[in-house]
């Protein structure tokens, strides 16, 4: 298939293909104090897998970059927060909204968690589906809305969303199992906080809110 070419063209399985410009990734990751173990998943997963513009050499750069459709590959420093927030333990049944290139689900993969991601563009789960595929992996990719969640397969441990919603989304709120927790973006008067929702019992909730952050806004399923 042709999207299979291009994976093998983004030289998937050669490890030291921009080997020095991913270790320069690493390292200032490192200097911004994120967790080892979250850079060794950075190790095992590098970036340039999942780059589905196949246009640039800027991959490994502290910044997002063009996708597939439209979308971006998300910050670097983005992933770690997030993957540092949800503090995965092996076994994890995660929840992620957002698929895009597959970068984060790899990476949640990485520290053991089962990870069941959700898509919303038919063409990007399906690249996603065929990149993680090759990895061997629990990772479940799903077509469909975010804001619907999967409540076939609940409860989950935590949920991360990778793009920000305007409200919080109640339905997957309901899909986490008592003591779990959602890491999300949230958009409010223009502005972007990142927030931990920790689920105390089925009708209650405690809100954190962790710092500002910048995310493209969280969409209905296009059909």
């Amino acid at each position: 298939m042709k999207n299979i070419a291009l994976c093998e063209d983004r030289q998937i399985g050669k490890e030291n293909y921009m080997l020095p410009q991913r270790r320069e990734m690493i390292a200032e990751l490192r200097k911004m104090g994120f967790a080892e173990r979250v850079l060794k998943a950075f190790e095992e997963r590098p970036r340039h897998w999942f780059d589905q513009s196949f246009k640039h050499r800027m991959i490994y750069e502290i910044r997002a970059l063009p996708s597939h459709n439209g979308q971006t590959i998300s910050n670097p420093v983005t992933v770690a927060w997030q993957t540092q927030l949800l503090d995965v333990q092996t076994g994890d049944k995660i929840l992620e909204i957002g698929t895009g290139t597959g970068f984060q689900s790899a990476i949640l993969d990485v520290l053991g968690a089962r990870v069941y991601t959700i898509e919303r563009d038919i063409s990007l789960a399906r690249r996603a589906m065929e990149l993680l595929k090759e990895f061997k992996n629990g990772i479940y990719v799903h077509y469909g809305d975010g804001y619907e969640g999967l409540p076939r397969l609940a409860p989950f441990d935590k949920v991360l969303i990778t793009c920000a919603p305007p409200c919080i989304p109640e339905k997957l709120l309901r899909q986490l199992k008592i003591g779990g927790f959602m890491i999300t973006p949230l958009e409010t008067d223009g502005k972007q906080k990142m927030l931990k929702i920790s689920k105390i019992a089925d009708d209650k909730f405690e809100y954190e809110e962790l710092g500002d952050c910048s995310f493209v806004p969280m969409l209905k399923n296009q059909t």
